[in-house]
């Protein structure tokens, strides 16, 4: 018996299970711990495992049949798969390389961005000062060039997130972590620097983090786009016209003024971004792009152990961010490596192991199909005898592709008229009916596509600007169907990780959250059956339903303070209670999806002490308890279920009737509670492996505490 089975065998002999990630014993019912959210049986890793679409999990958004480019061969060599998603200067596909056999990702150029010759400058000499760097945490360009009206750049395909999905998956990142993914980056950002370039758009969306075949993570630096060359002339001239490019949370003040931008300028760009990536929150907050600039120049930056101080970032780590951040450049760290090895040593020696600036190139865990630069270059040099033919073969089957694509792809971009009803088909993405943010929309989860695969619907929604705030709150709300469960799965256009899944779990049961903060951009909704399995003895079917209409409606929120605001799963976006003047605080909310959780913490300068009601004037479904996890004070991360009136359970310190107090706690350390559902295990059997989600609201009130005695003391001491 190895170690594994070792631990396994201990843990059923217990009757409890012991979550890899927080180490929290959890009951052997639970397929999700509530402390950490992560799934049980599953071992811890630094970060959640990348996610990509695949025929098992969301089979329709994979397929993409109305881009008329799908199937096409650009360049006589690349023949296009599928698309990975759009960035700020064309569409990116994954492609197989013909005449080698090997995976790349194309970026092209299409459209008006394609006819306008600035444009196409800017986009070669992106991939021009990107061929020099072989740093192995830089994505590798191989190939760039025009070929039948589209210009292409072909880099290494990676599979993975960015860090911009990270924080949006799981709020604030913890140092040791972050700091994992942000050494190896100073490294790739170093070697660019040695010749003269500068990223000078940092942020989190071009940090990437793929995994070796071995499961370690391997970051990569991405869009050298608005990097220059210093002593190129001509790149001095493309962005020399006035602009400003680049991100503003992530912008060196003298970037902003206008100046010369060095490689100190991407030292504060990192910084910023590491303040973004540990506190969940930017450097600078404001309601417009321009408020954001001016901070920039002229205000001085909130420390960030005293922006989140719930988060325990150590006054070390918060002082050398500072230090990047400082207004004059001269102030700051004088090189990326030296902000890297700064980051190294606040970190302990085993996690130090193995981690440093430079490093041997790692493989991408895909790496029996992806292409390397040296298979290219080899093919290259085979190809220059026969270019000339190729090129004159390769232009004339690019152009009539091109040109039958082109129409066929303005026919299937006639705009659609919405008249509150879904439009089939709509199973893609590409065929995704646009729906005015505000409005009901009706549809059906209607034939099968397959005998094993349900209908799926896709609809578009563009979530307008908030006047005062960066994130608009909006309300959803998504119907039931008598006879079967509904999911609606959230992602930002163009990306293949769902920011939210929110599933109801079970015929009749809607799915409604009354404020929900995004960002001002558009979504992908895909409304398809719920076919989780959430009971042991539940058989799971591929439905349909041609005379029920669900209905979903994403609509402006009604601003409500004494409501929660989802999400709310983390440190980083927990609701918050202040207490002050003695007047007791109060927040509500909902646990009305399933595998929900919401955290509520307490601030204030004196003691105070957490009541939690649940589903007043009412019971939960039999099946569900309300679990309450403290962390922070006398009981940190000791979960307790809460029974309702008339229940049967034997009385514990882990079962109690509602409602729960808490001990006296200090608000000077933003004491919190996790709230979420777990199974019952005094329900009736069989039990359920997953708790029902229910409409019922969970009630928080903070209210002032004496101090215990001693407490004083023991501080002291």
């Amino acid at each position: 018996m190895g170690p594994g089975e070792l631990q396994l065998t201990q843990q059923v002999v217990s009757g409890l299970h012991t979550c890899q990630q927080c180490q929290l014993q959890v009951e052997p019912s639970a397929t999700f711990c509530p402390q950490c959210g992560g799934q049980l049986g599953v071992s811890a890793t630094t970060m959640p495992p990348p996610a990509s679409f695949s025929p098992r999990s969301v089979p329709a958004l994979e397929k993409a049949p109305a881009d008329p480019l799908i199937g096409a061969v650009v360049a006589d060599r690349y023949r296009i798969d599928s698309m990975i998603g759009r960035g700020g200067m064309g569409v990116v596909y994954r492609v197989e390389h013909s005449k080698i056999g090997k995976v790349m990702a194309l970026k092209l150029l299409t459209g008006e961005l394609a006819r306008n010759k600035d444009t196409v400058r800017r986009f070669k000499r992106e991939a021009l000062m990107v061929s020099k760097l072989s740093h192995p945490n830089t994505v590798q360009v191989f190939d760039f060039g025009s070929a039948g009206g589209l210009t292409y750049l072909a880099m290494e395909f990676l599979a993975g997130f960015d860090l911009g999905e990270l924080i949006e998956r799981q709020g604030a990142i913890p140092f040791s972590q972050l700091a994992k993914i942000i050494i190896p980056a100073c490294g790739a950002l170093q070697e660019a620097h040695d010749v003269g370039m500068v990223h000078r758009d940092i942020k989190p969306e071009n940090l990437f983090v793929t995994r070796t075949p071995t499961g370690e993570e391997l970051v990569k630096v991405l869009d050298f786009g608005l990097a220059k060359l210093r002593e190129s002339r001509e790149l001095n001239d493309i962005t020399s016209t006035g602009n400003i490019v680049g991100t503003p949370y992530y912008m060196p003040p003298e970037q902003v003024r206008g100046e010369e931008v060095d490689a100190r300028g991407d030292v504060y760009a990192m910084s910023a971004l590491l303040y973004t990536c540990l506190t969940a929150t930017h450097v600078f907050e404001a309601p417009s792009p321009i408020a954001v600039l001016t901070a920039q120049v002229s205000q001085a930056p909130e420390p960030p152990h005293l922006r989140a101080p719930q988060l325990d970032i150590s006054l070390s780590v918060s002082a050398l961010i500072m230090k990047g951040l400082a207004k004059d450049p001269r102030d700051r760290f004088q090189s990326i490596t030296e902000l890297g090895e700064a980051l190294l040593g606040e970190l302990s020696g085993e996690s130090r192991e193995n981690l440093r600036l430079t490093a041997p190139a790692p493989r991408p865990q895909n790496d029996d199909e992806a292409a390397t630069r040296g298979e290219v270059e080899l093919y290259e040099r085979s190809l220059k005898r026969r270019e000339r033919l190729a090129q004159v073969v390769g232009l004339g089957l690019l152009l009539a592709l091109s040109y039958g694509g082109f129409h066929t792809y303005q026919k299937s971009q006639r705009p659609q008229v919405f008249n509150g009803r879904e439009v089939e088909p709509n199973h893609t993405v590409e065929d995704a009916l646009k729906v005015p943010f505000g409005k009901t929309v009706r549809g059906r989860i209607g034939q099968r596509l397959t005998k094993d695969r349900g209908d799926q619907d896709n609809y578009l929604v563009t979530v307008p600007p908030s006047s005062t705030a960066m994130r608009t709150q909006v309300n959803f709300q998504l119907s039931a169907l008598p006879n079967l469960a509904l999911c609606a799965w959230l992602f930002k256009k163009g990306q293949e990780n769902p920011l939210f899944k929110f599933c109801s779990g079970a015929p009749g049961q809607e799915v409604r959250l009354r404020q929900l903060a995004l960002q001002p951009v558009e979504y992908l909704i895909a409304i398809r059956q719920d076919q989780d399995k959430y009971r042991e003895s539940q058989q799971t079917y591929v439905h349909e339903n041609i005379s029920d209409d669900y209905q979903f409606t994403f609509s402006l929120a009604k601003s409500d303070d004494s409501l929660e605001i989802e999400p709310n799963n983390g440190r980083g976006n927990a609701g918050v209670l202040h207490l002050s003047s003695n007047q007791a605080s109060q927040l509500r909310g909902e646990l009305n999806f399933m595998h929900d959780k919401d955290i509520v913490c307490a601030q204030g300068s004196d003691w105070g002490k957490f009541s939690i009601n649940d589903a007043e004037g009412g019971r939960r479904p039999r099946d569900a308890l309300l679990q309450i996890t403290p962390l922070g004070g006398p009981n940190h991360k000791i979960p307790i279920r809460l029974h309702g009136p008339g229940g049967k359970f034997e009385e514990s310190e882990r079962d109690q009737r509602i409602p729960w107090t808490s001990p006296p706690l200090s608000l000077k350390e933003s004491p919190c509670v996790s709230l979420t559902l777990v199974p019952n295990p005094w329900a009736p059997r069989p039990h359920v492996l997953t708790a029902p989600s229910s409409s019922h609201q969970w009630v928080v009130t903070l209210t002032q505490a004496e101090e215990p005695r001693g407490a004083s003391v023991k501080k002291k001491h």
